[in-house]
This record gives C-alpha cells, structure tokens and sequence, in this order.
C-alpha cells in the first residue's frame, strides 16, 4: 500500500520527530558500517517507543506540563553535562 508521511503542524512536535528519525538513522549507519548490515528493524523500533510512551504515562501526574517524567528520567540517567538545570523552566541546547 501507499504511505503517506503527515507532518505535524507544532513545531515543536517536528523538532522531536525529526530528532528521532535522525538518531535512528545514524544507528543505522553505525551498525552498518560495523556489521555491513543493519539488524535494527522498524517493529523494534516501534516496540521500543510504545515502551517509552507507557513508561511515560505511568510517571507523569497527569498535569499537561508535567515535569514529572523528565525528572523521572534524569534520576534514572544521572549526567555530570546535563544541559538542564535543577531548577530552570529551560532546556538548553
């Protein structure tokens, strides 16, 4: 069948997106580049993201600006460069 890819009006929705699809294909040339093939399929990717979609929803308060799954994130992740600070509203690049 045909496959029409939709944008997303929000900016910020296409930013995210965009991130997202230019991680997965740098994966993809990394481990072709190893392997001479990539092992990475579209369903893992999916199963991945419905995984990180339900993490979400079960760390979040329900609130729509909810810094709870962020926060949730970063105690899991701790990084010494973090570029978002404790206290600030921002994320900076």
């Amino acid at each position: 069948g045909l496959h029409y890819e939709t944008t997303d009006t929000n900016p910020l929705h296409q930013a995210v997106a965009g991130e997202v699809q230019g991680m997965i294909k740098e994966y993809r040339e990394t481990e072709t580049k190893h392997l001479g093939y990539s092992r990475l399929k579209d369903s893992d990717i999916l199963r991945a993201l419905v995984f990180l979609l339900r993490l979400a929803q079960t760390r979040t308060s329900g609130r729509p600006k909810s810094r709870a799954f962020v926060d949730f994130v970063f105690a899991q992740f701790p990084s010494e460069n973090s570029s978002v600070q404790e206290n600030s509203r921002l994320i900076a690049p």
